[in-house]
Parts: C-alpha cells; structure tokens; sequence
C-alpha cells in the first residue's frame, strides 16, 4: 500500500538536521560551566604553525570565556578553519541537497522499510517534538538518525549558536580572516548515508536504543570537555570499535570518525602550504587516537604540543564582534 507523504523537511529542522551532520561526529552537546579549558594543541613546523582547538557544535553561553590563550592564538592566525562553515544564507540549497540524498524510491516508504515496532518507537519518541512519521515517510532511515541526534537543538535546549564554531566565528579576532572549510556538505551527508537501506536502518536502530542513555553520559561529555581529559575521549573511540558494538556499526564510525580524519589532515596540510598560521576548529574526536589528526600531524613531520594552560587565565577584551559578552 502506497502511502501519501509530505514534499519537504520542514522549517526549523533544515537548520537543525544541517547542524546535526556536525554533531554527531562530535565529543557530544554538552553544557559547560564559566572557565572551561578544552583540548587544544600547537604543531609547528618550521614556519608553519596549525592551532588545533578541540570542539563542540553546540551548546549554551555559559561555556564562554574560554582561555586567553586560545584568543590570542586566533587574533595571530592567518585564517580560520572548520569541518564546515554552513552559511546561514544558503540554507535552501541545504533543504535541496538533504531532499535529494535521503529520498526512498517512489514504490517504497519509511512504513514499509522498518519494522511496525520500530517505526512506532521512532514515532513515539519524534511526536513530542512536533514531528509525524506519516508527513516524512518518503525519507530514507539515515535522515532520521540526524534528527534523533539533533532533539536536543530542536527541543531548545542547546543552542547551536552557542556552539565553539559559531562563537570562534563571532571573535572579533577574526575580522578581515578568512573562514574556510575541510569538507563539503556534499561530503559529510555521503558519510551519513550509508548506500544500503539495511545499514541504514542498524544505525537507526543503534541510535534509537542508545537514545535513553545519552542523557547519563552527558556529565562525563561535560567534564571531559571541561577539562579537556584526553583519556576520555581515547575511551570513547575504544568503545565504538569494541567487541559487542556490531560491525555495521562499527563500519558506520570508522567512515564518520577515521575517514574523515584522513579527508580533514590532507585538505589542513594543503592550506598549510597558502595560510602559514592556521586555527582549525574540529569535533574533539578527531583529535585524538592512533587514526587521529594530532598523530597525523606528527607523521607529517610536525611537532606537535598540548596547549597547557595557566591557572587563572581569563578571556580576552574586546570580545565580540557586536561588543557584548
């Protein structure tokens, strides 16, 4: 039976749903109290020198100031970097590209492609938050795995214009620099969509069983941020690859974390060769690991040091772009 379904994603959730193809690679959306210190490191070699701030995609104000240090290092840098830079005035190209990539052939829909339980737990869990199955049934089960990871954003509670990319992006250090980027959108959806619907529809699953426990996780997200616990994070990366994770999934984090590490180090040692002073901003995750851009740096012969901070260090003035906090 063919089921009539609605043409477009909706309002608010482009901008989520595009936001959440940061999140889910990140350390996680956390809220962190005043003086947080996060992972951070300096790799020079010779006149080259790449500040790497570890991040989070969103968040809430209390997370600023962040250290002195880390200002000072992007008031001297030649450019900015990010995984990606969304320009806010191009978000209908966003809804374009999100409804191209995860549509289900006209014959088939989201009904017919889940089971009636699982259909019926994501249902329970979207509806709260305005969402109704039967007006997305044309979209495939990956597109609903970024929404899961995005209830947060659309429920009010994080607030991505509160994430470290955005607040970076509003310093007024960065006036008259360029803001660039590792990836393409078109980039990080293709890691999303996995081809088959049946991966896909794992990954659903695995994030809809997880979703419960993401709340009891988050104050381990928020002090390893905080205090920047390298160990952490390393964890984090040991469990997504562990015996009882399946290998889908496991395959799922390899393409979102160790691929796109490698996509991020090429691109940030090839405008290492135009920008001598890079800031690059990226999920904390990426930082770290045998297989991460810190250990990537140092095989390329750079030398690369954690960025330690003094005590009582405190933020900078002249903060913001519009001259408030």
């Amino acid at each position: 039976m063919m089921l009539k379904t609605g043409n477009r994603i909706g309002g608010k959730w482009v901008v989520v749903v595009a936001c959440a193809l940061w999140i889910l690679s990140a350390a996680g959306v956390v809220q962190a109290a005043p003086g947080s210190f996060p992972l951070a490191f300096q790799a020079r070699k010779g006149d080259h020198t790449i500040t790497l701030l570890g991040t989070i995609h969103a968040g809430q104000s209390t997370m600023y100031p962040m250290p002195r240090t880390l200002y000072d290092a992007l008031q001297a840098s030649d450019a900015l970097v990010f995984e990606i830079d969304i320009d806010p005035d191009a978000l209908s190209g966003v809804e374009s590209l999100l409804g191209e990539k995860s549509r289900l052939p006209d014959e088939t829909n989201l009904f017919e492609v889940l089971s009636s339980d699982m259909f019926f737990k994501l249902e329970r869990k979207l509806q709260p938050y305005g969402i109704h199955l039967i007006e997305r049934l044309q979209f495939e089960p990956w597109f609903f795995s970024l929404i899961i990871n995005s209830l947060p954003m659309g429920s009010g509670q994080l607030d991505v214009k509160q994430g470290v990319e955005t607040h970076l992006r509003n310093r007024r250090e960065v006036e008259g620099k360029p803001v660039l980027s590792l990836e393409t959108l078109e980039e990080q959806v293709a890691y999303f969509r996995m081809e088959s619907i049946e991966d896909q529809t794992e990954v659903l699953r695995f994030f809809l069983q997880s979703l419960e426990a993401q709340e009891e996780s988050m104050d381990a997200l928020l002090d390893a941020w905080k205090t920047g616990d390298v160990d952490h994070f390393e964890q984090e990366l040991t469990k997504l690859s562990s015996a009882d994770v399946p290998d889908r999934i496991q395959a799922f984090w390899a393409g979102l974390i160790h691929s796109r590490n490698r996509t991020m180090l090429n691109r940030m040692l090839a405008l290492s060769d135009e920008y001598a002073r890079l800031y690059v901003a990226v999920g904390t995750l990426h930082l770290v690991g045998p297989d991460g851009v810190v250990s990537g740096l140092e095989t390329s012969g750079y030398r690369v040091e954690r960025i330690i901070y003094k005590d009582m260090e405190g933020p900078s003035a002249d903060p913001l772009k519009g001259g408030a906090e």
